[in-house]
């Protein structure tokens, strides 16, 4: 056996040392590239091997399994064909495919749509409606505001639609989901309990309420955005206009410094 280290990782790697042809040296200076470029992953793609090696999957299949055979990677180590994955473990391949499943079921989880316009005034009645419910002063109080500034919110995106898409992620995640909370916190209200989950489940809720409705606020002065730069362009034209004309004027009447000294010496 040979002993390489990766200069990267500082791992040792042991390889199978061939003496011989040309050709066994370059199976040997493969199958070191394949020991670091797997390292200390559990699963790693044939692809991912072949480029590395600069070889052809097929070259790739031959060699690691051959090196399965020798051991290199333990005794639990075998290729998957059918995803084309090499795996230390039936448990590395057990956490790849669950975590590629979970991928897998989000994509295909249809995309939250922003409630169209008329479903705002639904929304704000459903936040009324959870005002009523809830009891505590200081999250009533919050939900007052926060009723306050969402209408003024759908007010200027049913006056502009191009403001809808700014408000996206506000209309399909923060609102959706702070309306969650809410429903939740009343329920744990009408629940009559105070056991220690309810009562931190609660706590959290509250202390997350003043930096929800300080988002919302930041949400309504983000669409407020585009009107602030249109102003400022028009005052700076406006600006550029008057002094122009002004100075004109000065000319025209002899206003300025220049006009008056050419006076006095004609």
């Amino acid at each position: 056996m040979l002993t390489l280290k990766d200069a990267e990782t500082g791992h040792n790697y042991e390889v199978i040392k061939i003496h011989g042809s040309g050709a066994m040296k370059r199976r040997q200076r493969r199958f070191a590239t394949y020991l670091r470029t797997v390292g200390q992953k559990q699963a790693v793609p044939l692809d991912y091997l072949a480029r590395a090696a600069d070889v052809s999957r097929r070259r790739v299949e031959k060699d690691v399994n051959l090196m399965l055979e020798k051991g290199l990677w333990g005794d639990e180590a075998y290729i998957d064909m059918g995803s084309g994955m090499l795996f230390k473990s039936q448990a590395a391949a057990t956490a790849y495919f669950d975590a590629a499943h979970r991928a897998k079921a989000e994509q295909d989880q249809p995309a939250q749509t922003a409630p169209a316009p008329a479903g705002y005034a639904a929304i704000l009645a459903q936040i009324r409606e959870l005002n009523d419910r809830i009891a505590d002063e200081a999250i009533s109080a919050k939900l007052d505001r926060m009723e306050q500034v969402s209408g003024r919110i759908f007010k200027l995106i049913e006056e502009d639609e191009a403001k809808r898409d700014a408000a996206g992620t506000f209309l399909n995640y923060y609102l959706p989901t702070t309306l969650k909370l809410l429903e939740n916190y009343a329920s744990f209200e009408e629940a009559g309990v105070s056991g220690e989950n309810l009562s931190q489940a609660k706590a959290k809720i509250e202390k997350t309420m003043d930096s929800i409705v300080a988002g919302f606020e930041h949400q309504l002065d983000e669409l407020y955005r585009t009107d602030a730069m249109d102003i400022d362009s028009d005052i700076r034209v406006m600006e550029t206009m008057l002094r122009r004309d002004t100075a004109s004027v000065a000319d025209d009447f002899g206003l300025n410094g220049s006009s008056a000294v050419q006076q006095r010496d004609e």
